[in-house]
């Protein structure tokens, strides 16, 4: 338990020192979520599904930096994972006027599931 406690100190001390950490992970979401407050009149179902396609998204990261061998690899499998799901999430290219096919394959990734989630929960349909 030792090891693992200044392990966490030692990442947390080199992540405040690296700002990108703290101002894309911690900073940017809590702006977000109080500007779609603002928006949707603090919707709980909205921002919920924003919490919620945010971390299934994130943690498409944390599993491939446990996967991976070293950082090239991990870079590797992360553009081969992320870049068809931001250009076919549904939000680029609309989901409804894609293929059959599209939709079963869209179906896998987490952030179609989420932008599918806050269209519902925004437009109140289910």
């Amino acid at each position: 338990m030792r090891t693992f406690i200044k392990l966490l100190k030692t990442e947390l001390k080199l992540n405040i020192r690296n700002m990108n950490m703290v101002i894309f992970a911690i900073i940017m979401p809590i702006a977000v979520l109080v500007v779609l407050g603002f928006i949707y009149q603090a919707k709980p179902a909205f921002i919920g599904s924003w919490l919620l396609a945010m971390v299934s998204t994130l943690s498409i990261g944390m599993m491939v930096g446990g996967i991976a061998k070293n950082e090239k690899m991990a870079s590797v499998i992360a553009s081969t994972l992320y870049f068809p799901m931001l250009i076919f999430f549904g939000a680029t290219l609309s989901f409804e006027v894609m293929p059959g096919v599209m939709h079963k394959l869209d179906s896998l990734f987490p952030l179609t599931q989420g932008i599918q989630l806050m269209k519902a929960t925004s437009l109140g349909s289910r």
